[in-house]
């Protein structure tokens, strides 16, 4: 076997282990979290406020990386512009670190109106807390929006290692406030927790950018050809995502206008149906 091919192999080895590890880490994360709260009220508030961040998250990143940036930094790598992709990576990252903290601060204004809307169901002080923690769940989706533009970077720059280890230090995080700061603090340690795993996320992996060459700018470059292929790209899997969103948002709708537990006990009952799809 060829230099390069056992590279390849060994790349491919390692994101699928750590995929792996990953997907049981959510799975052990769902059963700590199950077993600190149970279907309590408390768990049902922590699962409505985190639809918020997921809904900001969604919709402006996820699956976009692999579909739209990846590409056309590979793009401009095989060509050699190495310096060009460099510009790319960092004028797309710093405008999704912009358009994610204008969405969180937007969202951090509407909460009230927001958790009124799909948990009408609810009591008034339940809607307090969930407006609680969905500020401080809105932090997640900055650092892990961002996290994941590094993934993509380093996935163009075929840097595999420090990207496997981001989602285990982001469950690992969750697992450890929920295990030993939840039963104390409550929900909000676990929203925490969440947080500072996201934050993990992206700070494991900015050694590893840092080798790519990569230097910190402000430059945003939205009239950048590169930056607006990319966003002609993002487009259509945003569209999709928000029509997802709408099957999101009834089920917390319906979840909520039931008994207490209920929005816990899909939400623990869907990571367990998804595991083996997830996984294999």
């Amino acid at each position: 076997m060829s230099s390069e091919r056992r590279r390849i192999a060994s790349a491919a080895t390692l994101i699928l282990v750590a995929y792996g590890l990953s997907r049981v880490l959510g799975a052990v994360r769902e059963l700590v979290i199950a077993n600190t709260f149970g279907t309590s009220h408390q768990i049902d508030d922590y699962r409505v406020a985190f639809g918020v961040p997921d809904l900001l998250f969604n919709l402006l990143l996820a699956g976009a990386i692999s579909s739209a940036f990846i590409p056309v930094l590979s793009e401009h790598l095989a060509k050699g512009e190495h310096q060009r992709a460099l510009e790319i990576a960092q004028r797309v990252l710093n405008s999704a670190i912009v358009i994610l903290t204008v969405g969180a601060a937007i969202l951090f204004l509407v909460a009230p109106f927001y958790v009124s809307l799909i948990a009408f169901g609810y009591s008034p002080h339940d809607h307090d807390v969930i407006v609680g923690l969905t500020r401080i769940l809105l932090l997640q989706p900055i650092f892990l929006g961002a996290g994941g533009m590094v993934i993509g970077i380093l996935t163009a720059y075929q840097r595999f290692f420090a990207q496997a280890l981001a989602p285990l230090f982001y469950n690992g995080a969750i697992i450890v406030a929920a295990a030993f700061f939840a039963p104390r603090y409550g929900v909000t340690a676990l929203a925490i927790g969440v947080v500072a795993g996201a934050m993990l996320h992206l700070g494991v992996q900015l050694p590893a950018l840092w080798r790519t060459g990569w230097r910190p700018t402000a430059a945003l470059g939205l009239d950048d050809p590169g930056v607006r292929k990319v966003g002609r790209l993002m487009f259509p899997i945003a569209l999709g995502l928000a029509a997802a969103q709408v099957n999101v948002f009834v089920d917390t709708i319906l979840g909520t206008s039931l008994p207490h537990g209920r929005v816990a006990a899909l939400r623990y009952a869907d990571t367990m149906a998804q595991l083996p799809l997830g996984t294999f």
